[in-house]
């Protein structure tokens, strides 16, 4: 404390003794400049210490209004917002959560302005105009409706089009915050119903939880027509598996993604032949000629002296043994 200000330094030198209101107000000025960082013993079990650590947050924590500014993109100009209830409205939604009986849930940090149930805004992102019906507060599991939401509050607003990283901000000054990165995921999976008939179910589960969870992708393979989960792990799938179960009703299985084994050509290879055949005491054959390259295999022609289409069932095994021993 003796280094934040020169007034404390000289006041301890002289032998004075500090306010309790001077050792308060000393700890959160070096809490707010990173200089303090204030330890507290709780426990989980007993509760122990926990009213002393929600006094210490409220007393020596920095106030929103007295953090730095926020910055933001205003066209094509970049501006520094503070946190004050006056100004136009600017927010960030920064989660979003898919709720079985609620909805879409956003979770939204509101850097100015006010937010009150109702009001129409701006998504930044998108375009499109957002109205919040209501704003809650979350206590643990319990909802509490808010009439009016202030700079530096947390709320969640129900059934908004708005997602993960969109700016909401007023119409008079429309701005974009930075979004936020994500992993790119890079462990993949098949899914599939366990039971046969919940695939539309299955969609429907993934596609929400996909709304909560930016380090998912889910798309289909064109090539061996599964359906592809991927995430950052195995047990990061399980883990969304679990949630679409428990909250959707959607039970999946995981397996290992099939592979699409893929040949190509390395150079031009032309061959001619042919094949004879004795069926029913008519001799017949067929001569054909076959061409392969970079780009595409060409069939030069197949030329039968036959009349009957039942030599090509009898020589169709011998017809696809060349075939392999050309390729």
């Amino acid at each position: 404390m003796l280094r934040l200000t020169r007034s404390f330094s000289e006041k301890f030198f002289s032998g004075e003794k500090f306010t309790q209101d001077e050792i308060v107000k000393g700890i959160h000025k070096g809490v707010n400049e990173g200089k303090i960082t204030p330890v507290t013993c709780v426990s989980s079990t007993t509760l122990a210490g926990v009213d002393m650590l929600l006094k210490e947050i409220s007393l020596l924590l920095p106030a929103p209004s007295e953090l730095d500014t926020k910055t933001a993109v205003l066209g094509d100009d970049i501006i520094e917002i503070p946190c004050r209830a006056s100004d136009p409205l600017s927010a960030f939604v920064f989660r979003t959560i898919a709720d079985p009986f609620v909805g879409k849930m956003s979770f939204i940090k509101i850097y100015s302005g006010k937010m009150s149930p109702n009001m129409e805004f701006v998504n930044a992102t998108t375009g499109a105009t957002e109205k919040l019906r209501k704003a809650l507060y979350l206590c643990g599991k319990k909802q509490i409706e808010v009439a009016c939401a202030e700079a530096g509050d947390i709320v969640v607003a129900t059934k908004i089009s708005a997602n993960t990283s969109d700016t909401l901000c007023d119409s008079s000054r429309v701005v974009a915050f930075e979004k936020l990165e994500y992993p790119r995921p890079c462990f993949s999976m098949a899914v599939k119903a366990k039971a046969q008939g919940d695939e539309s179910k299955i969609s429907a589960a993934i596609n929400r939880i996909l709304e909560e969870d930016k380090t998912l992708s889910y798309e289909m393979n064109s090539s061996t027509l599964e359906q592809i989960l991927t995430g950052l792990g195995e047990q990061h799938l399980e883990v969304a598996v679990s949630k679409a179960k428990s909250k959707f009703g959607a039970d999946i299985s995981l397996s290992v993604p099939k592979i699409a084994y893929k040949e190509t050509i390395r150079k031009k290879v032309k061959v001619q032949g042919n094949i004879k055949s004795n069926p029913a005491d008519m001799v017949s054959m067929v001569m054909f000629g076959l061409s392969l390259n970079l780009v595409f295999p060409t069939l030069l022609y197949l030329r039968k002296r036959f009349s009957a289409a039942q030599c090509l069932e009898t020589s169709s095994r011998q017809l696809k043994r060349d075939f392999r021993t050309v390729c």
